[in-house]
């Protein structure tokens, strides 16, 4: 919207002559005055990674990259060195590679698709990574994972089977041989 200026003009009329002034102009209202009260920076997003090593001879590694998204989180993973094919992909309840436990499931549900409700799966049911041409790769933004509170995956581990996830056998979708893991760690993980 524009705002018009309007000057009044303080007029004379004398033996013929009109004589006209105009007053001082306001002075300018300082830009401060208008603008909103500086925000502070939205806080950064949690964040968690975990650095894939192997546990085989099969010679693997990669990153598990895990963001707060509003509500859920985005979990990305980059694997390199599998063949061809799909690879469980779970997060276990241990805390360091040597002691993995189990499927991270701190609400006793049986294992199942990361597609299904969180009554029919794990927390730590993540379905299968994908491997085409010797890298593998996940993308997924997931309701059950959580980076902070009492159901944390912050300290898990994260872990890579040989084979695929059939998603319904219980107790673990008989995913085969563990191959690889990685401690999932708070920030950058740098």
């Amino acid at each position: 919207m524009r705002r018009a200026n309007t000057i009044l003009l303080t007029c004379l009329v004398g033996a013929g002559v009109v004589a006209c002034s105009a007053p001082e102009p306001p002075a300018p209202v300082a830009a401060a005055a208008d603008a909103p009260a500086t925000q502070a920076a939205p806080p950064e997003p949690l964040r968690a990674t975990a650095d894939i090593t192997a546990l085989t001879d099969v010679e693997i590694e990669g990153e598990v990259r895990l963001e707060q998204t509003g509500e859920f989180v985005r979990i990305e993973a980059e694997i390199r060195g599998l063949e061809d094919g799909l690879y469980g992909f779970h997060i276990h309840s241990g805390s360091d590679c040597q002691e993995r436990g189990g499927h991270y499931n701190p609400t006793g549900t049986p294992h199942g698709s990361p597609d299904e409700p969180a009554d029919l799966r794990h927390t730590g049911d993540l379905g299968n990574l994908v491997s085409r041409g010797g890298v593998a790769r996940y993308d997924r933004i997931d309701p059950m994972i959580r980076l902070e509170g009492d159901d944390t995956v912050t300290g898990r581990i994260a872990v890579i089977h040989n084979g695929q996830d059939q998603l319904l056998p219980q107790p673990a979708g008989d995913s085969g041989q563990q191959i690889g893991c990685g401690p999932i760690l708070s920030g950058n993980g740098h």
